[in-house]
Formats: structure tokens, C-alpha cells, sequence
């Protein structure tokens, strides 16, 4: 630990331009006025005082310095040659320097300084350090010592008052003085593990005592952590090395203490208790510093158990600030049957104050609740969610319960409930959203489908007054309006069927029928001539489906690719299925691929989208409804897409024994 530095300085600027320059090497404090500066060199001897000579007070405290405390270095700082700075040299200061010393020079000196006090020092108390008196034997030991120990029987009525740890620190800290019988008496301790150490609490301490924190990381707490024994000023001779002794009495000098005592709790140290002279006025001997390690022992019980029940509240203020803040409701029930915790947010979602529930059976949270909490206790785990609504709050509400449990031994179960309020309007509200958005697109695409059909069938109906005696036109009239209300009739088929999908009949389905009959209606709806490849075993294990809605779907996609093959010189479309082998067999993948000219980036995450298309006819529900028929049987589908052609990929999962399902446990709740 360095010598303490100080600044008396009556210009702001020097002031603020010292301590900015200096902050990397020291710890510089600004004083008032000459007479703090003497009072800190009461203090700490030694001490380094930097002083802007100028003004009187200051020169007469320089004066004052140099003459009471002749190990004390100064440095000056003024102006060079000046009256008061030609004074100052001449007291013996460390350093006569300008108000603008430059950076490096400042720190240079500052550095040089310390390291020359540490000298003084050390050679301090090796000068007055003098061999240890013998130990005198047991029998010429006086009695009288014995007779002088106190018991410690001051220290047990702090023992209980863990309730108030800085109570109890100062109730410990005055029973200690008294038992000791030392004037003054103090004790650092951390707040919780890792913190600094800071003063707790005290009994007639130095006024600047309080304001000390520190780190575990200081010179002076490894030491007490490594060392674990008394630093006492009795004792400073025997510490090595000189460093580590130099170290200790500044410490000493700090606290104003005649002896620091670490204390210790589970290899750690947690904090020390320092004290200073005894009220007696007598030296510390070796029977007073034994009978105040005794002394420390009961106080480092006491300490740390006082900071493990500080801790413990902590923890418990911070799960409560914390489980009383969240916005799930959490409901917690021990082993015996009881309701021990019921946070405020499940008393609103309950209608419950949380005063009547606790310690009362979970009965009171109504019979479905209560028996949800009941079978978890026995590790019937719930792995879903269960939704239902609050008969008293009429609050949609999702629970889910999980056992406690330290090892085998149940300790309760726990309920976390969810007010799905919030999310059943924000899902309201996205329907709202979705449904306007898909009339608003189906609007403006039926409006866009309708008006060819109509201007063409209008165009024809203006005409026939004149040309209704032309066999040929009225052939060509009735070919146009039969083809285009057809147009408008699958147009209002497939917008009915997206709309309005039929209810699905599952049953076991060979997959390779369903790509057949796909593959064939969309040719023969189409009137196409592209072929179509299937390479599709029948030996495939059967999936569990709609044959009707699969080869709707299949026949949706094989349209658009066979659609998307118009311009192509040479088209081709390929369909393979596979699956049931050991890499996918719990699943059958469908791939039709296609050497088209792909579909155009901007559009590729839309194509399921309702009304998305690129054709200059029709609407876009094909793909959207191949899509909701996949996802209606449990598998997924992809498309991979690029200039030479587009693949959409199917998967479907295999068919799966039918086992007898046995019946559902059924229960019969009451409301509350």
C-alpha cells in the first residue's frame, strides 16, 4: 500500500490539471485548507503532500509540515524564483516545480517520492525494531494475566439476531470492546460473496474509517486470506518482508487499530475485526492478543452466519421480487398438501387473494386445478399445456404443472399458468387481418378473371342483332359464352373448395395410386401432351390420408409445372416417390421436377400464398391448397427452384398400426 497522496491547491485549474495527470499513478485528495493537511500527516506518517505555494496558508503549512513531520515530502509548485518558492526550497521540500509541470515530469517525481517514503519506511522500523522478550515459562508466568481474561459471555445475546445482520454487527462489535476491554473497535465484512469489503459496523472509529471499501483483489486482503494469522503492532518485527511489514502498519495507521484479526468461514476469509488500545492505556502482551483471537473466533461465528442469513434473505426478497413481478401466475404446493406460494399474477387470473390461499389445501383453486397439482405430486407429468376458461375470471387460461422433487424424495408440485388473453386478441386480430386480406386479393383477382369472360361474352351480345342471321357467328357465340361461363364455374369451384375444404376420410392410402390419378387429371384437364414420368413402387408403404385430397393435390402441382412448361422446347416432368428404407422409414417423399425456367426470386416465398401466380389466367389457389392438404396430413412441402427447372418436394409420413385407444380418464370438476 503506497503513502497517501494529498493536494492543497486555491486554483481550480492547477487543481484539475494535477489530478487528471496524476490519476494513473495515485490517488490524489483535494484538501480545504492547511490544517486538513496537517491533520492527514497526523495521520499517515508518511505522507505526500503537493502544495501550489503562493498564498500564506499555504507556505505556513509547508512550514508546519516540514517541522513536525521531517519524514513528510512536499512537493511545491509556484512560481520559480519566487519569494515563497525560494522559501519553500529552502524548508527542505522534495521538489520545487511550475504550476504547469509537464505530465511526465509530475508522474516522474510522484513515483521517485513514493518510492523514497517506502525507503524511509522500511528503515524506520528496522530502526526500531528490537528482539522479542522471551516467553516466560509457565511458572513464572504472573497469575495475574489469567485473572485479567475476561469470559465471553457478552458476545451470546447477538448470537439469535440474525433477523438484522448490521444490528447484530453492532451489537458483536460492542460486546467485543467490552469483553476485550479495548477503546475503539471495528469490523469489515462483504455484503454478499465476490463484493468488496466494506466497514459494517464500529465503535469510537476515525471518522474516515466508514468510507473504506476493498476489493479482494488489495495487497492487504491476500495477505490476511494467505497468512491468516494477527497483524498486531507488537508483532510488526517478525512480518517479512520489510514491504509486507511497511504495508501493514500504514493499514494500522489507517483504522487508527492496534491489531487486525482476520476472520475466517469456510477457507475463505469474510471479513476482520481490528481494535484499537486497550482502555487501560497498558500495551498489548501476548495474553491479551491470545485472549482476542478467542475473541475473533466467536466473532467470525457469529459473522458468518450473520452474512449467510443476510445472503439467504436476499435470495429470497430477490425470487419474490422476481416471482411477484412475472406476468405467468406460479402456484407452488408442498408435499403435505399445501398452497405455499401464490404469486399476485395468479391471484388475477383466479380471482384469489394470495392471504387466503397460502398454507390453506389447493381445493380452494378449484377441483380441475387442484387435481392437476395433486398428480404431479404423484409424477403424472402433463406434457401439453391445458387450456380451459376461469369459471370466476372467465379468463382463458393455460396451465401446465411439473413435480419438485430433491432426488426420490417429492417435495410438491408447482402450477404455471398463462392468461392467454392477450394472444387470443392479437390471433383475433391477425384473422381480422388475414380475412381482409384474402377478400381484398380475391376481389381484386376474381375481378380480374370475370371481366375477360364477361367483356368477350359482351362484345359477342352487342354483335348478334346484326349478325344473327350469320350461322357461323352464332356457332362462334355459342362455342365463346359455353367456354367462359365454364371458365367462371371451375373459377367458382375452386375458390368454394379453398374456402370450404371437404371434410378428410383418412384410411390407409397407396401413394403411387394417388400420383397416377393426379398425373392423369391434370393432363386431361389441361388437354396436355407433355409427358410425365412416374417412378412410383407400388410396394411404397402405405400413407395415412384422403385418397380423394391427395390426388387433388398432386394433380394442383403437375398443373402448374405442366403450365410453366409452355415456352419450353423440350419438356419433360418426372415423378418419384421413395421412402421405407432405413435413412427415411417412418416417411414417403414425392419430388416433381421439372425443366421449366423457374420461378422469378421475388415471388418464391409467396407461391403458397392464396392468389399468388404468374400465369396471365387464373388465380393462384392451386399451390395454397396443395399446401393446406400436405399440412392436413401431418407432412411438409418444399419447392426448390432455379434456372433449370423447379422441384417440389412432398413428404408424407407412413401409415402406422391402428392400436385400440383406451378410454380417457374422465373427471367430472365443479366450479368454484
Amino acid at each position: 500500500m503506497q503513502a497517501p497522496c494529498v493536494l492543497l491547491a486555491r486554483d481550480d485549474d492547477v487543481a484539475r490539471r494535477v489530478t487528471g495527470q496524476l490519476h494513473s499513478c495515485a490517488q490524489v485528495s483535494r484538501l480545504e485548507s492547511g490544517a486538513d493537511v496537517l491533520a492527514e500527516c497526523r495521520k499517515h506518517d508518511p505522507l505526500l503532500p503537493i502544495m501550489e505555494i503562493g498564498w500564506r496558508e499555504a507556505l505556513e503549512t509547508c512550514r508546519e509540515a516540514r517541522r513536525q513531520y521531517p519524514d513528510t515530502l512536499i512537493i511545491a509548485l509556484g512560481v520559480m524564483r519566487s519569494d515563497p518558492m525560494i522559501e519553500a526550497a529552502a524548508l527542505g521540500v522534495y521538489a520545487c516545480e511550475p504550476p504547469e509541470v509537464d505530465r511526465l515530469r509530475l508522474q516522474d517525481l510522484v513515483r521517485h517520492a513514493f518510492a523514497h517514503l517506502a525507503l524511509l519506511e522500511e528503515n524506520r522500523i528496522l530502526r526500531d525494531s528490537t528482539p522479542a522478550p522471551p516467553e516466560p515459562t509457565p511458572a513464572s508466568r504472573p497469575q495475574a494475566h489469567e485473572a485479567t481474561v475476561k469470559p465471553l459471555g457478552p458476545l451470546t445475546h447477538v448470537f439469535r439476531n440474525f433477523h438484522d445482520v448490521d444490528g447484530m454487527l453492532h451489537g458483536v462489535i460492542e460486546a467485543a470492546a467490552s469483553t476485550a476491554g479495548v477503546s475503539r473497535a471495528g469490523i469489515f465484512a462483504r455484503v454478499r460473496p465476490g463484493s468488496d469489503f466494506v466497514f459494517r459496523a464500529g465503535l469510537r472509529c476515525l471518522p474516515d474509517t466508514e468510507t473504506l471499501a476493498l476489493s479482494p483483489d488489495d495487497d492487504v486482503v491476500r495477505w490476511m486470506h494467505e497468512q491468516a494469522h494477527v497483524a498486531a503492532r507488537m508483532t510488526l518485527p517478525h512480518i517479512d518482508p520489510p514491504a509486507t511489514r511497511t504495508m501493514i502498519k500504514r493499514w494500522l495507521d489507517l483504522l487508527g487499530a492496534e491489531v487486525i484479526l482476520p476472520l475466517h468461514g469456510h477457507n475463505q476469509l469474510i471479513g476482520w475485526l481490528f481494535v484499537g488500545h486497550l482502555a487501560s492505556g497498558m500495551p498489548f502482551d501476548h495474553d491479551a492478543l491470545n485472549h482476542l483471537i478467542a475473541v475473533a473466533h466467536d466473532v467470525a461465528v457469529v459473522l458468518e452466519n450473520g452474512l449467510l442469513t443476510e445472503e439467504a434473505a436476499i435470495q429470497k426478497t430477490l425470487a419474490e421480487t422476481v416471482l411477484g413481478s412475472i406476468p405467468a401466475g406460479i402456484i407452488a404446493m408442498d408435499a403435505g398438501g399445501g398452497v405455499q406460494w401464490f404469486n399476485p399474477s395468479a391471484g388475477r387470473m383466479l380471482g384469489i387473494e394470495t392471504q387466503e390461499i397460502i398454507g390453506q389445501p389447493p381445493t380452494l383453486l378449484g377441483a380441475r386445478l387442484a387435481d392437476m397439482l395433486i398428480r404431479a405430486t404423484r409424477g403424472e407429468i402433463t406434457e401439453d399445456p391445458v387450456k380451459w376458461t376461469d369459471p370466476i375470471t372467465h379468463l382463458p387460461l393455460s396451465v401446465m404443472t411439473r413435480a419438485l422433487s430433491d432426488g426420490d424424495t417429492s417435495l410438491g408440485a408447482v402450477a404455471i399458468l398463462h392468461d392467454l388473453s392477450r394472444e387470443r386478441l392479437l390471433r383475433e386480430k391477425q384473422e381480422r387481418i388475414d380475412r381482409a386480406t384474402f377478400w381484398t386479393e380475391l376481389a381484386a383477382a376474381i375481378s380480374h378473371e370475370v371481366r375477360n369472360p364477361l367483356v368477350a361474352i359482351s362484345t359477342f351480345a352487342q354483335l348478334l342483332p346484326e349478325r344473327h342471321s350469320d350461322p357461323e357467328f352464332r356457332e362462334q357465340f355459342s362455342e365463346l359464352a359455353v367456354g367462359e361461363i365454364g371458365r367462371l364455374n371451375a373459377m367458382i369451384d375452386q375458390v368454394n373448395d379453398f374456402a370450404n375444404p371437404p371434410e378428410l376420410c383418412f384410411r390407409d392410402v397407396v401413394l403411387s395410386d394417388a400420383i397416377t390419378q393426379g398425373v392423369k387429371q391434370a393432363k386431361e384437364h389441361l388437354n396436355s401432351g407433355i409427358p410425365v414420368r412416374i417412378t412410383a413402387d407400388s410396394s411404397l408403404p402405405p400413407v395415412r390420408g384422403d385418397l380423394s385430397a391427395l390426388i387433388d393435390c398432386f394433380q394442383h402441382i403437375v398443373s402448374n409445372a405442366i403450365e410453366s412448361l409452355q415456352e419450353v422446347a423440350d419438356p419433360s416432368i418426372l415423378v418419384v416417390a421413395t421412402g421405407g428404407d432405413r435413412t427415411a422409414a417412418d416417411q414417403v417423399t414425392v419430388r416433381i421436377q421439372d425443366n421449366g425456367p423457374g420461378i422469378p426470386p421475388s415471388i418464391v416465398d409467396k407461391v403458397f400464398s392464396p392468389f399468388c401466380t404468374m400465369k396471365a389466367r387464373g388465380i393462384g389457389l392451386g399451390l395454397p391448397i396443395a399446401k393446406r392438404t400436405i399440412t392436413d396430413h401431418s407432412g411438409h412441402i418444399d419447392i426448390e427452384t432455379g434456372t433449370t427447372g423447379t422441384t417440389v418436394v412432398v413428404v408424407l409420413p407412413v401409415a402406422v398400426p391402428q392400436q385400440t385407444e383406451s378410454p380417457q380418464y374422465e373427471t367430472a370438476y365443479s366450479s368454484r
